[in-house]
C-alpha cells in the first residue's frame, strides 16, 4: 500500500513519476491522509509542477486545489 510517506520518500529521490503514483494509491485508499496531510499536500505541488506529470496527478491536484 502506497502512503503519503513513499511519496515524500520519491520525491526526495527525485523521482516525481514514483511520488505521483504513490499519492494516487494514497488518494484511493486512504484519501484523508492525502487529503489533510499537510506533508502529502506540499508533495504533490511539486510533483504536479513537473512538466511530465501524469494526468491522473494534474487531475488530483486540480480536486484538492493544489497548485
Amino acid at each position: 500500500m502506497a502512503t503519503p510517506v513513499a511519496a515524500l520518500m520519491a520525491d526526495r529521490a527525485d523521482d516525481p513519476a514514483s511520488a505521483g503514483r504513490a499519492l494516487v494509491d494514497a488518494d484511493r485508499t486512504a484519501p484523508a491522509e492525502v487529503r489533510h496531510r499537510p506533508a502529502a499536500r506540499s508533495v504533490l505541488a511539486q510533483v504536479v509542477r513537473d512538466p511530465h506529470a501524469p494526468a491522473t496527478i494534474v487531475q488530483l491536484a486540480l480536486a484538492l486545489g493544489v497548485t
